[in-house]
């Protein structure tokens, strides 16, 4: 054939430029060239597509850093008769250039494949240190055809059946399915030869949208034979979950075999929730199905080839309205309201749940909570007197708690004593409630908080500082556009501090160690007790008397007890103690 008598010519004049590449160089100076870093290696692949007039013939080289050091590429190809009888190798270039690690070559003959004859072929490529050839591979035109569609689509386990012509086939051909790794694969040909069957292999790294090639291969003393069948794009699927009802912030998470990588945005992989598809994803929250309609929902998903919806339903929890109760069921304007009675946080996101007193809306941002207690603090605005229903809306759900908070503005109407020494107790009336904290407050001297013990009444004890503020006030917490401040009631108590008194000691003599009693109004409020310049510390104490001992190293003669009460103000006993 032509093809051959070329490759002779192409022999010989290979002969000719080494022969002048030999004489040229003994006139040069030796030079060694630098080492090359990256490993060059050609890799001769399969074949597929055989007519009587073309091949399809694959290669591959090691690695991407190694395509700009090629400056040709291509496959020797060698050939060899019933006889034995083999041809001179002809070498078919491809490219000078690659763009790709893997080359697909289209080979076609001079003159049409014999029957008879057994092909080798091997890719090479060439580069300026030198030319690298991967191992042969051989074809025979042996009768048998493959009329099936060169790449289909296929999940592990599904039975492919190729149709065509295979009856040339016997046990010395091995299936084997390819990708990272390779598994053979059996196989069974129909009886009439018109029909190869197999099962498509789950093989080490099946990944959604991966192919796999499978790939006819037969070893012989004249090469390999190593034929691609078909490519498989391999499709994954997913199974029903077994859990059916989630809360809102649940997360969703999905199994299947052959499944394609998680958050890699692969649409041709979707999920599908009710009226909505995603991407695959491992696992998701309700809370982030955005636009998913209703409180039950199919799950199914598509995969390029399949559109498959599960029976079972799945369900939204919601919270029962009628569980939802406040700590406080009255509270005033600017403060917050205390909820509990149900797991927030497995049927709301904090900040993303819209809340209302009413029609009136709260600030997402503004609400806290505490987990382990699943108990959350709505701050109220400033709106009017009245009973209110707290509503809760997630954008799944929009519930009403069937339980109210009674808002009221905070007033006090009297005070049952309008002067009092340090030591009693004045009680206030109004609309104080029960839990809440006041503070009782004295111009800038001092802030005295009380916690409210019974609706409609603040009691609270008379303390030293009193007498150095000129007016006193009500105050509390309350929750502002900038933040928390102190609310001052404008009304000052009329009320005015008769201080503390030091009335009488007793006994007023005796030895060091002597055990004294003090009496006076608050006494037992005295910030520091002295004998003299001695500080000493009560044995016994109430609010009007308190028990002392003269300390044992007190020198003989009269002394006198003070008691400190606020500031600089300090009572001296209205009597002398003798030591003895």
């Amino acid at each position: 054939m032509k093809m051959y008598a070329k490759a002779g010519t192409t022999k010989f004049v290979k002969l000719i430029a080494i022969l002048c590449c030999v004489l040229t160089a003994c006139k040069k100076e030796n030079k060694t060239e630098p080492p090359v870093s990256t490993q060059i290696s050609a890799v001769t692949g399969s074949f597929e597509k055989m007519t009587e007039s073309s091949i399809v013939l694959h290669g591959t080289v090691g690695e991407m850093a190694m395509l700009p050091n090629i400056l040709e590429y291509g496959f020797i190809l060698s050939i060899k008769d019933n006889n034995g009888y083999a041809r001179p190798e002809l070498e078919i270039p491809a490219g000078k250039k690659m763009t790709d690690k893997d080359v697909v070559f289209v080979y076609k003959p001079e003159e049409n494949f014999d029957m008879n004859t057994v092909y080798s072929y091997a890719f090479y490529v060439k580069t300026k240190n030198g030319f690298f050839k991967g191992s042969l591979n051989s074809f025979q035109m042996d009768g048998m055809q493959v009329e099936s569609p060169s790449e289909i689509l296929g999940m592990p386990g599904e039975e492919v059946r190729l149709k065509g012509r295979f009856s040339m086939l016997d046990g010395n051909y091995k299936l084997y399915g390819r990708l990272d790794k390779t598994q053979q694969i059996d196989y069974q040909i129909a009886s009439d030869g018109k029909s190869l069957t197999f099962k498509i292999p789950d093989v080490e790294g099946s990944q959604h949208g991966k192919k796999l090639t499978i790939d006819l291969q037969k070893n012989s003393a004249n090469g390999s034979f190593n034929r691609q069948l078909v490519q498989i794009s391999l499709l994954g699927k997913l199974v029903p979950p077994a859990i059916l009802t989630y809360g809102f912030t649940d997360l969703i998470r999905f199994y299947g075999s052959c499944l394609p990588y998680s958050g890699n945005n692969d649409k041709s992989f979707q999920i599908i929730l009710g009226n909505i598809t995603i991407p695959y994803t491992r696992e998701i929250a309700i809370k982030d199905l955005k636009g998913l309609v209703g409180k039950s929902f199919k799950i199914g998903y598509k995969n390029g080839r399949d559109s498959v919806l599960f029976s079972a339903d799945y369900i939204i929890q919601s919270p029962n309205a009628a569980d939802i109760y406040f700590v406080n069921a009255v509270a005033h304007p600017n403060t917050h309201a205390i909820v509990n009675g149900f797991s927030f946080y497995s049927f709301f996101d904090m900040y993303q749940t819209k809340y209302f007193f009413g029609k009136y809306q709260v600030n997402e941002m503004e609400v806290n909570g505490d987990y382990p207690t699943e108990t959350i603090s709505i701050p109220i605005k400033n709106i009017p007197e009245g009973q209110y229903k707290l509503r809760l809306d997630n954008g799944f759900f929009n519930i009403e708690s069937t339980k109210t908070i009674q808002i009221k503005k905070f007033d006090w109407t009297s005070i049952d004593k309008s002067e009092a020494y340090v030591g009693d107790y004045l009680t206030l009336t109004g609309n104080f409630i029960k839990g809440f904290e006041y503070t009782i407050y004295g111009d800038d001297f001092f802030k005295m908080p009380v916690v409210c013990s019974e609706d409609g009444k603040l009691t609270f004890q008379v303390q030293t500082f009193f007498q150095e503020s000129e007016s006193l006030h009500i105050v509390y917490n309350e929750f502002t556009e900038t933040g928390w401040r102190l609310y001052m009631h404008p009304k000052a108590l009329p009320f005015k501090s008769l201080g503390m008194t030091f009335d009488s000691l007793s006994p007023k003599t005796g030895l060091p160690g002597t055990v004294v009693q003090l009496k006076g109004k608050g006494i037992g409020l005295a910030h520091m007790i002295r004998v003299g310049d001695t500080q000493v510390y009560p044995l016994i104490k109430s609010i009007d008397e308190v028990t002392i001992a003269i300390p044992v190293f007190q020198t003989k003669g009269k002394v006198r007890i003070s008691a400190s009460a606020w500031g600089n103000t300090i009572l001296l006993s209205p009597d002398y103690f003798e030591v003895q």
